[in-house]
């Protein structure tokens, strides 16, 4: 009563996937490890380097901001000390200028 059947056999023998040798695929891992480092090494350095200039460009604005402060304190030191007259002359001939120039220089 215990029979049993037979699995049937193919004629035709399935042989395994050919390999690839080691000799190509650690070349492969090698080449594609220095791309990637290659790529983080150029994200990392880009960074670093617009951190820098953004400091230095800060730098250079706030020299530029305090020479106009100290040039701006000379210059409303020496209006100070001129005699009203000239002084309200001196006004009067920059309004002229500044309404000129938003005549002919529309922004």
């Amino acid at each position: 009563m215990n029979q049993t059947n037979p699995s049937p056999t193919n004629s035709v023998e399935t042989s395994p996937p050919p390999r690839t040798s080691i000799g190509v695929k650690l070349p492969l891992i090698m080449i594609g490890l220095m791309l990637f480092a290659f790529m983080v090494y150029t994200y990392i350095s880009i960074r670093i380097s617009e951190g820098s200039r953004t400091e230095n460009v800060k730098e250079e604005l706030q020299a530029e901001t305090m020479d106009s402060v100290k040039l701006f304190k000379a210059s409303s030191t020496k209006l100070s000390q001129l005699p009203p007259a000239l002084l309200a002359l001196w006004r009067q001939a920059n309004m002229m200028t500044t309404a000129y120039g938003a005549l002919f220089n529309p922004r």
